[in-house]
């Protein structure tokens, strides 16, 4: 292991080290060097503090996605060892207690500013596929803090994403799924990062799988000139092009839906609407909350276009999407009924 290196794995490195050291002294009946037990102890302890952490961090997210409940022993004990003044400077440690924490007590937001500070000073004290690990983290707290309702974590969002494209150790050739991709160039688009978002659908392109990488730039650029208000350009993207992938095929005819929307063109919305009605209905791969969130953007948008700006029809469309939320892009559905309610 590179010498300097403080993350978990390495503690072991230095104790079986030193364990071998001691042997080979023990074995010789040195007398002339003190035999390093004390080391070799809190080399031993900063390991199982650490990966005790990194483990209950894996247990917390386990039961984030499956059934049952998994004893964690020792949890309290391992809290106060970390805080304590022998091992709260430990790399390891400190960060991965403060995941924990975030993890645990996901509304105090000074364990998510804590654990960004932490990275950011002790970062490459980490291999690249953890650190990769730990901005995942930082990523999804933002995602459901913007679920919630919390705008602010957009920019927080943007900012990790720059982080990572910036650090070479992290960003390398295989790194950035399609999916990855698109949701960078989404979350700069929503922030009003057009130029940004534009350079690197370009720029990083390659970095992504030979085989996505007309697929993903065709949908990302007409993403793009749907924010930039230019319609005819979504429509020339998204009809020279045939998505075999679902998650494509769901947003790409999502943007044609508000496209035609925003166009202003009935016909092509409402033959739109017919369409990806039967094909959220006949499709039988897309999940539940899939076809759930489509098929409400589509009614609610469909309810909105038939309003005709009528105040009351329109108030009663906010009041029953506010209690649904479970709409795709609802963000956009929203700032149209609001734009329906102004005048």
């Amino acid at each position: 292991l590179q010498k300097g290196t403080q993350e978990a794995e390495y503690y072991m490195f230095c104790f079986q080290q030193l364990q071998t050291h001691i042997t080979h002294l023990a074995k010789n009946q040195s007398r002339k060097h003190k035999l390093p037990f004390d080391e070799a102890m809190h080399q031993l302890d900063c390991y199982y503090i650490a990966k005790k952490l990194q483990l209950c961090c894996d247990v917390i997210n386990a039961q984030n996605i499956l059934s049952g409940n998994f004893q964690v022993t020792l949890l309290d004990e391992i809290k106060k060892l970390a805080l304590s003044e022998v091992f709260r400077n430990e790399a390891a440690i400190r960060v991965y207690y403060k995941v924990m924490m975030t993890l645990t007590e996901p509304e105090n937001e000074n364990h998510f500013n804590d654990l960004k500070n932490i990275l950011r000073d002790a970062l490459d004290s980490f291999p690249a596929l953890e650190q990769r690990d730990l901005y995942q983290l930082l990523k999804n707290y933002c995602v459901k803090k913007i679920n919630t309702g919390r705008v602010d974590y957009q920019l927080e969002l943007f900012s990790i994403y720059q982080q990572i494209i910036s650090n070479k150790k992290i960003m390398n050739a295989d790194y950035f799924s399609q999916w990855e991709y698109k949701n960078v160039v989404t979350i700069a688009l929503r922030i009003g990062e057009k130029e940004w978002a534009k350079n690197f659908i370009e720029r990083y392109n390659v970095y992504l799988a030979p085989a996505d990488r007309k697929n993903a730039m065709m949908y990302n650029m007409a993403n793009w000139y749907f924010f930039d208000k230019r319609y005819h350009m979504v429509l020339k993207l998204l009809q020279e092009v045939e998505f075999t992938d679902l998650y494509y095929q769901l947003d790409s005819k999502s943007i044609l839906l508000k496209t035609y929307y925003e166009q202003g063109d009935e016909e092509m919305f409402l033959f739109h609407v017919a369409a990806f009605k039967i094909f959220l209905k006949r499709n039988k791969i897309i999940s539940e909350y899939q076809r759930t969130i489509f098929k409400n953007l589509v009614k609610y948008t469909l309810k909105l276009l038939r309003s005709g700006g009528r105040i009351a029809k329109v108030n009663a469309l906010k009041s029953e999407v506010k209690n649904v939320k479970q709409v795709a892009d609802l963000r956009w559905l929203e700032e149209k009924i609001k734009e329906q309610t102004k005048g």
